[in-house]
């Protein structure tokens, strides 16, 4: 989430139309240790803190259950953190919560896990839900990679619990590999495209390494740490052999050798979509205003005993930047189309549009092709760049309606 939109005003969330179709998202803020690259702030995962938490979230859900018809809820997606460190107890409470108020069984539920805490009895759980979508944290297979950025080493374990699922009957699985980690190289990471052929993985979400204020990595950096431009060279060669290897690009980081339409969650947030966040430090985007739930733990448990608001701020959005924040989501497609921005915004936005097309080309993050800009590898590389230039050239003007 572009981070420029941090909310600086306390409001109560609040869902003006019913009519509307909303994503749900579910935030599960522990890890048992904090992988290097991330700055996602999470807390170090206690077995009686999370069944505290487990209880606050179910009452936040029921509260929206008692103010809105959560039948507009078109897709789920539960993530963190590790959402896998729920027992199978707590995900299968969730779970079933979930299931009960959306009161329909055509609703997907994208569930995020860690190789390392996804059980088999657990797996066994999940496939128990029709619609569900899961996606497993792999990263990378290579044990020293692994070593690097802080997470469990056990690559015969990892593949194991891959076959295993891959037995089962999920609406889509799909595994997330980063290049450019400590270590690696372009022939690390096509060995570990080649171990997901193996498998028989059919979904593939492939990220460059970003290096966030707040991650390890930004203050302690590798020697073996491949360079940004070597990370471009990396994710180059990575995208031609998925798509020799019969994968499509599905969005800008998401390949698939299937059709069905799964993460939902993510499409949802590309097209425009409004969602309601629950949890701890969660995000919600309603009525073009940004919501955060309270951060702290403590603060959001105790909120959700009251009736008090649990949203700790909020950020109404002026029209200028709630186009901003709506285009740095579409990027996310893998491209830009002109002709829908212009429709969608009026034509008061077209010399915006075409300036910003002609720099993020002219920098090489982009290429030009019947009205749409189609986003490079090196744009992938240099994400946070892409959202500056967009930011720049949108805020560059007055824009009202």
């Amino acid at each position: 989430m572009p981070t420029m939109f941090m909310p600086q005003t306390s409001q109560r969330r609040r869902i003006e139309n019913n009519k509307k179709e909303y994503a749900l998202y579910v935030h599960i803020p522990f890890c048992k240790q904090k992988c290097h690259f991330c700055s996602i702030k999470t807390v170090v995962y206690d077995e009686s803190t999370m069944e505290t938490y487990k209880e606050a979230l179910l009452r936040e859900l029921r509260k929206y259950a008692d103010t809105m018809n959560l039948k507009c809820i078109k897709c789920v997606q539960i993530g963190g953190g590790t959402p896998s460190l729920l027992s199978t107890k707590q995900m299968e409470e969730i779970l079933r919560t979930l299931v009960q108020y959306l009161n329909k069984d055509n609703v997907e539920i994208t569930f995020e896990a860690h190789p390392e805490s996804l059980s088999y009895e657990k797996v066994d759980l999940l496939t128990g839900f029709s619609k569900l979508t899961l996606n497993i944290g792999i990263q990378t297979f290579e044990e020293k990679q692994l070593s690097a950025i802080n997470r469990p080493v056990n690559k015969t374990k990892m593949i194991e619990r891959l076959l295993y699922m891959q037995k089962k009957e999920f609406y889509d699985m799909g595994i997330d590999i980063i290049a450019g980690l400590p270590y690696s190289s372009t022939a690390s990471v096509m060995e570990d495209i080649d171990i997901a052929l193996e498998l028989g993985v059919d979904t593939i979400s492939l990220y460059p390494l970003w290096i966030e204020r707040g991650a390890y990595l930004h203050k302690n950096s590798f020697s073996e740490m491949p360079s940004r431009e070597e990370r471009v060279r990396i994710m180059e060669k990575a995208e031609q052999k998925m798509k020799k290897s019969g994968y499509s690009s599905k969005a800008l980081f998401h390949w698939s050798k299937n059709v069905k339409d799964s993460y939902q969650y993510a499409k949802h947030q590309r097209n425009g979509g409004e969602w309601v966040g629950i949890g701890a430090g969660a995000y919600s985007y309603l009525n073009h205003k940004v919501y955060l739930n309270h951060v702290c733990i403590n603060d959001y448990v105790a909120m959700t005993k009251q009736d008090n608001t649990i949203c700790f701020s909020s950020d109404n959005q002026t029209v200028t930047s709630q186009i901003i924040w709506e285009i740095s989501f579409m990027v996310r497609n893998g491209y830009l189309d002109r002709e829908y921005i212009c429709d969608r915004y009026g034509e008061i936005i077209e010399p915006f549009i075409k300036k910003l097309f002609l720099i993020l080309c002219e920098y090489g993050y982009a290429y030009e092709e019947k009205k749409r800009i189609y986003i490079t590898s090196k744009g992938k590389v240099y994400l946070e760049e892409v959202e500056r230039v967009i930011k720049g050239v949108i805020s560059g003007g007055s824009i009202s309606y």
